[in-house]
């Protein structure tokens, strides 16, 4: 019976052990510590465990507070509670990943600073490792590529050269903008070489050409203007043309008029030359005569019977 109680009093705090590192075990309760009773070799082994709990709790509140602030955004804190063996290579490990992501971050940082500033050229630090700096460099190499063809195409678009297009291979909003700026290069073309084509005709002389209307925007107003402004230029040009063909009626019944006018004014001419000159020998015929009465003697009456005889044929 003795030799029991003494066995049991042994095992007393074997027990207590075993069910501290259960519950550690099951709940994850770092702060759980074995009672000690004493200095012997079980109080010491207890006191060792204690001991190793406490290293261990250290650790992870250390490694929770880390990462805590990291999820928080700040890059600059490190695990600094002391460790030894595998807790300080834990420690180590963390304080590694933490920097690496504090580079990569201000790496990063630093590549969208270049973006807000318009500069497409900046990349990752080479200091990085990982897919994070490929994926980065490779997404910053299609951008830049991409607002490098569209200047070209846009610098060609404004000094009339419609040759140049996006062709550098793009994805989601980049890819959007690729095809928005090559599908305004052929729309712009296409009512151009439209717009050219009608005026050309114009300056051969036909009237008949119209503007396509399958553009949109400004281009279908320039074009709906163009088709208006021919119509109603072939409607002046027809008018003038009428009136043109009347005025012309309207000089050739004048000239006809006139050269009748110019006859029947040399008939007049002619008629009174004609008059003139019966009426200059009608009055030599009178002198003539009236000489031959003062030659012979004749009566007073036969003489103003005579005179009165001149006067009428004068």
């Amino acid at each position: 019976f003795v030799s029991y109680i003494y066995a049991t009093r042994a095992f007393k705090p074997l027990n207590r052990m075993v069910k501290v590192a259960k519950e550690i075990q099951e709940t994850g309760n770092m702060s759980l510590r074995i009672k000690v009773d004493g200095d012997d070799e079980i109080g010491q082994a207890a006191k060792a465990v204690n001991a190793t709990l406490e290293a261990v709790a250290t650790s992870v509140a250390d490694a929770n507070s880390t990462l805590n602030k990291v999820a928080q955004g700040d890059f600059s804190v490190r695990m600094n509670a002391p460790a030894e063996g595998d807790l300080n290579t834990l420690k180590v490990a963390v304080n590694d990943s933490v920097g690496s992501l504090d580079l990569t971050m201000k790496a990063i940082e630093t590549v969208v600073e270049g973006i807000e500033s318009g500069d497409f050229s900046v990349r990752m630090d080479p200091a990085v490792s990982g897919q994070i700096k490929n994926k980065v460099d490779q997404a910053m190499n299609v951008i830049s590529q991409v607002i490098l063809e569209v200047n070209d195409t846009l610098s060609h678009m404004a000094q009339g050269e419609f040759d140049h297009q996006v062709t550098v291979q793009a994805q989601g909003e980049l890819k959007s903008l690729a095809e928005n700026v090559n599908e305004s290069v052929e729309q712009a073309e296409m009512a151009l070489d439209d717009i050219l084509r009608v005026v050309l005709g114009l300056s051969e002389g036909n009237l008949m050409q119209k503007t396509m209307d399958k553009f949109s925007g400004k281009f279908n107003d320039v074009g709906m203007a163009l088709n208006t402004s021919l119509d109603n230029l072939s409607s002046l040009i027809l008018d003038t043309n009428v009136a043109v063909h009347n005025l012309t009626d309207s000089v050739e019944q004048i000239h006809q008029g006139s050269q009748d006018l110019n006859g029947r004014t040399q008939e007049q001419a002619s008629f009174l030359e004609e008059s003139s000159a019966a009426a200059e020998s009608m009055r030599h015929e009178a002198q003539d005569l009236s000489e031959l009465v003062r030659r012979f003697k004749i009566s007073d009456k036969d003489a103003s019977q005579v005179s009165l005889t001149l006067a009428d044929k004068t």
